[in-house]
């Protein structure tokens, strides 16, 4: 596959209420409640469509989820594109990109000691000790091995906890981290690699793992409201 852009949009919207999460994300219609109050779950969701809807100017474009696995696909007149989404807390994620991908986001104050013995191997399992720098943040190598583990199960189309066992993290680092891919999904990699990013909101700083076909695919992270990024670096 050539390379592509990745465009990851980020909403944090612990301060916009259901009404207005909704007036946006009703674009697109499957899976989106037709009225408020919202529960925590549903904010999740409708939050993450109101992210795509922010990188998604064109009034043609059509969401479009496979019922059977789960993922998604965006069609404009012209093109297709993958779209994978991501939330935690109060932060919804929006990934796009002509290539497949998945992405995942994580506080990096959570530990994972408890679910990770589950779904990694046990050669994954002696990566995930200790940490590693990200834009200057230590950050657990467990952290790097769940987000990077769910970004690559989206990418494959099973989506969620389904692929794991599919594929195998060799290393851990700052990324672009190359996949070995044991059984094929729906959507086959041959070149998987995930990249990381940080992100900060209300003085808390997340992780974000982006799988895509190919290492070096362009990243743009976007921030809504425009003030996540992280600047607390070093």
């Amino acid at each position: 596959m050539t390379q592509e852009n990745i465009t990851v949009q980020v909403v944090d919207f612990s301060s916009i209420n259901d009404d207005d999460l909704l007036r946006i994300a009703q674009r697109w219609p499957q899976g989106v409640p037709n009225q408020s109050p919202l529960s925590a779950s549903q904010r999740q969701t409708v939050a993450s469509r109101y992210a795509l809807s922010l990188i998604v100017p064109q009034v043609d474009a059509s969401l479009n989820t496979s019922q059977e696995h789960g993922f998604s696909q965006l069609t404009t007149v012209d093109h297709h594109d993958s779209v994978s989404f991501a939330h935690t807390e109060t932060l919804a994620i929006a990934a796009l990109c002509r290539n497949p991908v998945g992405v995942d986001v994580e506080n990096i104050s959570r530990t994972f000691a408890y679910a990770l013995p589950k779904f990694a191997t046990s050669a994954e399992l002696l990566l995930a000790q200790g940490s590693t720098l990200i834009e200057n943040v230590p950050v657990s190598n467990m952290a790097l091995l769940w987000t990077a583990k769910e970004a690559t199960s989206k990418a494959t189309g099973l989506g969620g906890r389904k692929g794991f066992p599919n594929f195998e993290l060799a290393e851990l680092g700052p990324g672009p981290l190359r996949i070995r891919v044991h059984s094929p999904g729906p959507i086959p990699l041959h070149h998987p690699f995930v990249q990381f990013r940080l992100y900060s909101a209300r003085g808390l700083r997340y992780l974000i793992a982006v799988c895509t076909e190919g290492q070096n695919n362009p990243l743009n992270l976007l921030a809504y409201p425009p003030h996540g990024i992280d600047t607390q670096r070093g």
